[in-house]
């Protein structure tokens, strides 16, 4: 007996068994990709050059200086991150890092290639614009 493949992802016979509950999608609320309300917008991230906040860490002036060495010796460096990094209008950095190929290889979750660029918006000031308005009064 032939049987169709959509019909052969649903047979209980062809599950792989899980200790978890199954997932109830009925309670999805699923509203339209045109009526997204984003949250951050182009003009809420700084411009390639513009000064950051101050941010330090122990952890990164080792991974700085890992990257210096695999590009030296000519290693590929791998960066790996989340879709927040694109939905937090990050991505421009991540296309310079590549440019200037401080960044090899960019690996990301499914979500990644999924996430829109957000268009400009009405909506209110998110906390990083706020924060740039911070940083410019402190300049």
């Amino acid at each position: 007996m032939l049987v169709r493949t959509r019909d052969r992802a649903r047979s209980p016979a062809r599950t792989m068994p899980s200790k978890y509950e199954q997932f109830d999608r009925s309670r999805l609320l699923i509203g339209r990709l045109s009526e997204r309300r984003h949250l951050v917008n182009l003009g809420d991230v700084l411009e390639l050059g513009e000064a950051p906040m101050p941010f330090e860490h122990p952890s990164l002036p080792p991974v700085a200086d890992a990257v210096v060495r695999a590009v030296q010796r000519g290693a590929a460096v791998v960066l790996m991150m989340g879709a927040h990094v694109i939905k937090q209008g990050l991505s421009r950095y991540v296309c310079d890092l590549i440019r200037r190929r401080w960044v090899s290889v960019v690996a990301t979750s499914g979500a990644g290639p999924m996430t829109a660029v957000p268009k400009q918006s009405t909506t209110p000031p998110s906390s990083l614009s706020r924060m740039r308005a911070k940083m410019r009064k402190s300049r």
